[in-house]
C-alpha cells in the first residue's frame, strides 16, 4: 500500500501570498522615507533664534513659567528717576503692563510657552525653544491622514491630502519658527479626529474635550472650532458630557494661569491691552479680499473651488459637508473682521481651518475621478488627470515657499541675538537702550534694559532723558533699518552710530551739556 505523497506548495502560490506583505512593506517604507525627509527638512530651515515679538514673547514666557514668576515688578522707574506711570516704556515686546501693580506679566496664552519651556528643560534652552514647532508640524500631518481615512477617504487620497498640507505656505512658515499656531492646528485636528471616533466608541469625546482644551489654551480663537466638534459629536448626549468633562482639565488651568498673572481668572493678555479692538466689521471687505486672494495665489484656485463643489454636492453625506464648512468657515469668516497687516503671513490665522478646505478638495478630486471614469472616452485619463491637478497645487505651494523668503527666515531671526550679543559686548552698565522690535530679544538676552521708543514723543523722551542723565544713565538705541525714520521723529537728538550687525544698528546718544 503506497503512502500519498506530500504535497507541496508551488513556489507561485508562496509567492503570491507574499505579494500584499511585500506591497504594504514597500509602501510603508516609502511613506517613513518620507517623512524623514521632511522632518529633516523642517529642521534644516528651523530657525533657532528668538526674535521679534512672538518669538520673543513664547521664550520669555516659558522661562517666567520655570522661574515660577509670571508677574514681575518694574523696578528701572525708581532706578532712573521717574514716575511709576513710566512703566510702561519698560515693557517688552510680548509682555503687557500692569499698571495697577507696577509689573509686567506675559501677553500670550500658557499653551506653546508651557510645551516650550518643557521642551527646554529636557533639551536646554539654546535648543528646547525651537524644537516644538517642526515636531508640532510632523504630529499635525499624521493626524490630518487619521482624520482623512475616518472621513472615508482612501490612502492614495489620503497621501496627496497629505502633500497638500505639508506643502502649503502657512504651514511651512510657521512649522519653521516657534510660533503656536502649528501646535494649535495639531490640537483641532487630534479633536476632530476623536470627535469622528466616538461615533463608535462614546469614550473617544472625552478624548476630543482634551484636545480641543489643549487648542484654547495655546490659541484661544480655537474656539472657533466648536461647531465642527459639535456637528462631529451629533447626536449624542452622553458624547457632549463626555466632551465637556474631557475639557475641564484645560480649562481649570486657564484659570489659575489668569489669576496667577492678572489676578482674575477671567482676565487674560489680551483683556488687558484691549487687543479685541482689533476686531471690527469694517476690516471685512478688505481682509475677505486679501485671504481670497492670498489662497488662490499660494496653493492655485483649485482648493478653493474644490472646498465649495463639495459644499454644494448633494451626494456627499450632509454631515460631512457641515462638518467642513463649520470647520474651514468659521476660522475664515472670524478672521476676515480682524486685521493686522497687509502681509501675506496672516494666513497663519487660518492655519487650525486650512485641513478642512484640502479635505473639501479631496472629495472634489474623488468625485471628478469617478465622473471620468464613467465617461468611455476618458476613462484612462481619470487618474492622470486627478494627479495633474494634485501636482499643481503642491508646486503652486512649493514654489511659492521658495520665492517669498519662507525658507530663508531663519537667517532673518539669527540678527535679534547677534545684534543683542554685539550691543551688550560694546555698553557700560548703566545703559538704557531704546528699542522696539528687538526689545524682546534683549530681555530675553537679559544684559540689558529695553526702553520703548514708541511709546515716547519728543516731550516726554526729553523730559525722561533728563531724568536718567542725571542718575549717570547713558542713552543707546538699538534698531532695525525699518524703525529708523519713526525713532528719528521720537527721540531727537545727536546720535550717533555705533556700528551695524545685518538690519540691525546700534546707535549713541550725546549726552546734553550741563547748564
Amino acid at each position: 500500500m503506497r503512502l500519498p505523497e506530500p504535497v507541496e506548495t508551488a513556489p507561485t502560490s508562496r509567492l503570491g501570498s507574499d505579494v500584499r506583505p511585500t506591497a504594504r512593506n514597500l509602501r510603508t517604507g516609502a511613506i517613513g522615507l518620507a517623512a524623514l525627509l521632511y522632518a529633516l527638512f523642517l529642521f534644516r530651515h528651523a530657525s533657532f533664534a528668538v526674535g521679534g515679538s512672538d518669538s520673543s514673547g513664547y521664550a520669555n514666557a516659558a522661562r517666567a513659567m520655570v522661574a515660577g514668576r509670571l508677574v514681575v515688578p518694574i523696578e528701572t522707574t525708581r532706578l532712573v528717576g521717574l514716575a511709576d506711570t513710566d512703566g510702561d516704556l519698560f515693557v517688552p515686546l510680548g509682555f503687557v503692563w500692569l499698571r495697577d501693580r507696577g509689573a509686567i506679566a506675559p501677553f500670550y496664552p500658557p499653551g506653546f510657552p508651557a510645551l516650550v519651556a518643557a521642551a527646554s528643560l529636557l533639551l536646554g534652552w539654546e535648543v528646547g525653544p525651537y524644537v516644538v514647532s517642526p515636531i508640532a508640524a510632523l504630529i499635525a500631518l499624521g493626524l490630518f491622514s487619521l482624520v482623512a481615512r475616518e472621513l472615508g477617504l482612501s490612502r492614495p487620497f489620503t497621501l496627496a491630502g497629505v502633500a497638500l498640507l505639508a506643502a502649503a505656505p502657512p504651514f511651512v512658515l510657521v512649522a519653521l519658527q516657534p510660533l503656536s499656531d502649528v501646535v494649535a492646528t495639531a490640537c483641532c485636528l487630534a479633536s476632530v479626529l476623536a470627535a469622528l471616533r466616538s461615533r463608535r466608541r462614546e469614550s473617544w469625546a472625552s478624548v476630543a474635550g482634551i484636545a480641543f482644551g489643549l487648542a484654547v489654551l495655546t490659541r484661544p480663537a480655537s474656539l472657533l472650532l466648536a461647531p465642527a466638534i459639535l456637528v462631529a459629536l451629533w447626536p449624542g448626549r452622553r458624547r457632549f458630557l463626555f466632551f465637556l468633562l474631557g475639557g475641564i482639565p484645560a480649562g481649570a488651568a486657564q484659570a489659575a494661569y489668569n489669576f496667577a498673572a492678572f489676578g482674575n481668572v477671567f482676565q487674560t493678555g489680551y483683556g488687558v491691552s484691549l487687543h479685541w479692538s482689533a476686531v471690527a466689521a469694517r476690516y471685512f471687505p478688505t481682509r475677505f479680499r486679501l485671504y481670497t486672494l492670498w489662497l488662490v495665489q499660494m496653493m492655485t484656485p483649485l482648493p478653493v473651488l474644490g472646498f465649495l463643489a463639495t459644499l454644494g454636492d448633494r451626494f456627499q453625506s450632509l454631515r460631512t459637508r457641515l462638518l467642513l464648512a463649520c470647520w474651514f468657515g468659521a476660522f475664515f469668516v472670524f478672521f476676515c473682521f480682524y486685521t493686522v497687516g497687509d502681509f501675506w503671513h496672516d494666513t497663519r490665522f487660518l492655519l487650525p481651518g486650512l485641513p478642512a478646505m484640502l479635505l473639501g478638495f479631496l472629495f472634489a478630486l474623488v468625485r471628478l475621478r469617478d465622473f471620468l471614469l464613467g465617461t468611455r472616452r476618458v476613462a484612462r485619463l481619470a487618474g492622470a488627470a486627478v494627479v495633474v491637478l494634485l501636482v499643481m497645487t503642491v508646486g503652486a505651494g512649493a514654489s511659492w515657499i521658495r520665492n517669498r523668503g519662507v525658507l530663508t527666515i531663519h537667517d532673518g531671526e539669527a540678527w535679534y541675538p547677534r545684534s543683542c550679543r554685539f550691543a551688550a559686548a560694546r555698553l557700560p552698565p548703566r545703559a538704557l537702550v531704546l528699542s522696539c522690535w528687538t526689545s524682546g530679544a534683549l530681555y530675553y538676552d537679559g544684559d540689558l534694559v529695553p526702553v520703548r521708543y514708541d511709546f515716547l514723543d519728543p516731550d516726554r523722551f526729553q523730559r525722561t532723558r533728563r531724568a536718567a542723565e542725571a542718575r549717570g544713565f547713558r542713552w543707546y538705541a538699538l534698531v532695525m533699518k525699518g524703525e529708523i525714520p519713526d525713532a528719528i521723529k521720537r527721540v531727537p537728538g545727536h546720535w550717533e552710530l555705533l556700528g551695524e550687525r545685518g538690519p540691525a544698528s546700534l546707535w549713541s546718544l550725546a549726552r546734553e551739556p550741563e547748564p
